[in-house]
Order: C-alpha cells, then sequence, then structure tokens
C-alpha cells in the first residue's frame, strides 16, 4: 500500500544529437498495485509506461519521474520481497540501454490470541462456581498483520487435576485426553475467528477446601511467526460442611424392672458426615458424659479413648 516513486533519467554522452528518444518501463504488475503522477505526457497502457522524448542535443539529458503504489496487504508473503523494475532507453541512431532500480518490501503477519470465560453452567445450583460445574473457555484469534500466516494452528490443555473432562468443542477442534487443538490453516490478512470449549470441573473432593484458581492457556502458531499465547482464569469455591447426630440407641435392663434406671447401661451413637464439596481434613468427634451420672464409659467403638 505504500507509494514508491521512480526517475528514469537518459543522458546523450555521444558527439551527436539523439533522435526520436523513446523510455520505456514495465513496472511490476504482480506486486504494482496502480500507477500515477506520470511526467512529461508518458502515457501507461496497463503494462508498459512509455515516453516520446524526441531530440537529446549531445552532452544533454532528460528525466522523467512517475509512482506507483505497491499491491495492498497481503499480497506480499511474510518476510522480504523484491520489486524489480527495468527502464529502457532507446533512439534512432543507437540500440536500447536499459537500468533497473529495485526496492526490498517488507510484511509480516501479526498474530494474536485472547482467552476468556463465556460462562458456566452451575450444575448443582448453589449459585457458584464449584466442582462439578462446566467452564466454557473461549479463544479469539487473529491475524493484523499484512501477510498471510501459513499451516496456523491452535492448541489448549485443560488444567488437571482441577478439569476432569473436555467436551462440546468447536471450529472442528480435536480433543486426546485433556489436549485440544485446531488447524486452522491460512490466516488472511485481517481475519479473526473464535473457538470455544467446555470443561466439566472435578468432582466434590478433588478441589480443596479453599477457593482454587483454575487457568486456561491457549497458544496460536504458524510457519512463519513464533507462538503467541494467552491465559484466563476463574476461581472455584469448595467447601467442607461437616454435620453430626448424637441418639441413644436403648439401654441394658440391668435389674430387669421394666424401666430405665440406675445401674442400667445407655447405648449411643454419634453419627457424622461430610456434606460440602471438598475433604475435611484431620476430623475428630469429641462427646462429653455427664461424669455425675455415670459410673462408666465402655464399649467405645471407632478406636476412640476415654
Amino acid at each position: 500500500g505504500d507509494i514508491v516513486s521512480y526517475s528514469v533519467t537518459v543522458t546523450n554522452t555521444s558527439n551527436v544529437d539523439a533522435i526520436g528518444v523513446i523510455i520505456s518501463d514495465n513496472p511490476d504488475d504482480v506486486f504494482v498495485g496502480s500507477i500515477g503522477s506520470i511526467s512529461d505526457g508518458g502515457t501507461y497502457d496497463g503494462a508498459t509506461i512509455e515516453w516520446s522524448l524526441g531530440t537529446i542535443a549531445t552532452g544533454s539529458s532528460a528525466t522523467v519521474t512517475y509512482s506507483v503504489t505497491l499491491a495492498s496487504a497481503g499480497s506480499f508473503v511474510h518476510g522480504s520481497t523484491l520489486v524489480t523494475n527495468t527502464a529502457t532507453a532507446d533512439s534512432t541512431e543507437t540500440g536500447a540501454v536499459t537500468d533497473g532500480a529495485n526496492v526490498t518490501v517488507v510484511a509480516a503477519a501479526e498474530l494474536t490470541l485472547v482467552a476468556s470465560i463465556a460462562g458456566y453452567t452451575d450444575t448443582d445450583g448453589d449459585g457458584v462456581l464449584s466442582p462439578g460445574d462446566a467452564v466454557t473457555w473461549q479463544l479469539d484469534y487473529a491475524n493484523g498483520g499484512n501477510a498471510a500466516a501459513n499451516n496456523t494452528g491452535l492448541t489448549d490443555t485443560a488444567e488437571s487435576p482441577w478439569v476432569a473432562s473436555v467436551g462440546s468443542v468447536s471450529g472442528g477442534g480435536s480433543v486426546s485426553g485433556l489436549d485440544l487443538s485446531w488447524a486452522l490453516g491460512t490466516l488472511s490478512v485481517g481475519e479473526t475467528g473464535s473457538v470455544t470449549w467446555v470443561g466439566t470441573l472435578a468432582d466434590p473432593g478433588v478441589l480443596p477446601h479453599v477457593d482454587t484458581t483454575v487457568t486456561d492457556a491457549g497458544s496460536l502458531d504458524s510457519d512463519e511467526t513464533a507462538p503467541v499465547a494467552d491465559a484466563a482464569s476463574t476461581v472455584v469455591t469448595a467447601s467442607a460442611a461437616l454435620a453430626v447426630e448424637k441418639n441413644t440407641t436403648g439401654y441394658t435392663d440391668s435389674d430387669g424392672n421394666g424401666v430405665l434406671s440406675p445401674g442400667d447401661t445407655v447405648h449411643y451413637a454419634i453419627t457424622y458426615a461430610n456434606t460440602g464439596n471438598a475433604a475435611a481434613s484431620s476430623v475428630t468427634a469429641v462427646d462429653d458424659p455427664d461424669e455425675t451420672a455415670l459410673a462408666s464409659v465402655t464399649n467405645i467403638s471407632g478406636g476412640g479413648s476415654y
């Protein structure tokens, strides 16, 4: 898209006048988008610029100029491209002479990647992102450069052990375990796209009793560019929740009088549970019998001590 200005100078170095001098120039039709600002009455027929300069006296010179607008972004490959230009001068008395002026055009693919969280499914309905819920991750990619990116590939790996499984992969992506990949092919100049996938968080008990940061990091690469990466994180809330219940399960009627009376043995049961979605560590159960009314405590189960 840049503009290059050219000048062509012809000099008569002989000792006679040069009659019927013509300059012709054939711009590179692959890498030149348009021709303009042609001086001195030159004409362009879509392939060649030509100037009819008439007579150039001995020892004299004539200069013509024009400009070209280079082809648009995407017309040049990633890297350096040599744009050649050759002009020819001829006259009635002489043979043709040529000279060239070349320019190097630099173009580059420029990949960008943005990771984000598109939402989640509250599987357990607790109103917060928690174990067992399904998170939708999104990767937005683009080529913001001025050359195409070829054999572009996008990869992503779900974070283990916090993500248990991967599914609902868009954009023709493939999955192997927790690894995802997309073969995007050629990304043209200005091309953008987006893919999503769903990661189901690990079941209750896997995530610890804290807020855990779960991170997704994608990477975008091509033949022409170095990999670019981006990551998005979310916080998963998990917590242990203990419940305990104490009940009497009956008694031994030691004196056989049919009622609970002094000297009889009362049986107790303590039931406990973790009703949360994270493990509870170093759990202890404590019971404090009424020693003013009890003669002894026996038959303690579960390795308890008194």
